[in-house]
C-alpha cells in the first residue's frame, strides 16, 4: 500500500512541474508519458523510470 501512496505523490508533483514547463502530459495504468516519452512506474525501486532506459 506504501508503493502505491509513493506513486501517486510522484507522479503528482512531476506532472505539476511539466505542466508549468507547458510539456503535454498524458497518465494512464502507471505509466507517464511528457512529450511522447514514456515513463513507468517500478514499484519495487518505488520510483519512475524511462521506457527502455537500463540501469
Amino acid at each position: 500500500m506504501g508503493s502505491l501512496w509513493i506513486f501517486f505523490k510522484t507522479i503528482r508533483k512531476m506532472t505539476q512541474e511539466e505542466k508549468r514547463k507547458g510539456n503535454a502530459i498524458r497518465i494512464g495504468n502507471k505509466k507517464l508519458t511528457i512529450n511522447g516519452e514514456e515513463w513507468k512506474w517500478n514499484g519495487s525501486k518505488d520510483k519512475l523510470e524511462k521506457v527502455g532506459e537500463k540501469n
